[in-house]
């Protein structure tokens, strides 16, 4: 028989290797007057890791979402031919096109 404090520690090892799924094999371990007591905790390990796991989650995902802004914001912008387009750039675009068709026009 283990103690719930063993049932316990083991769990959390199954728990962070991965396999919440060992459950069963330690219930039948444990004396009856200890599973509901273990179970409860069991339930308390597996939120917090699921928890943790969450904010590493989150985490990476920021990184990988301010490492997407920095990228776009060191991108040169195209030219918004709605009229939000730089006014350079426009003028740029325009020169371009009356000097690549211009030699049409006449």
């Amino acid at each position: 028989m283990l103690t719930i404090e063993r049932a316990l520690s083991r769990y959390t090892d199954e728990v962070l290797a991965g396999n919440s799924n060992g459950i069963d094999g330690i219930i039948k371990q444990l004396p009856v007057e200890d599973r509901k007591e273990f179970l409860e905790s069991a339930a308390l390990i597996r939120s917090l890791h699921y928890q943790k796991q969450m904010s590493k989650f989150k985490l990476v995902f920021e990184k990988i979402n301010q490492r997407k802004e920095e990228l776009y914001d060191s991108m040169p912008r195209a030219v918004d031919f709605r009229g939000n387009g730089d006014d350079e750039a426009i003028s740029q675009i325009e020169d371009i096109f009356h000097e690549e068709f211009k030699n049409e026009d006449q």
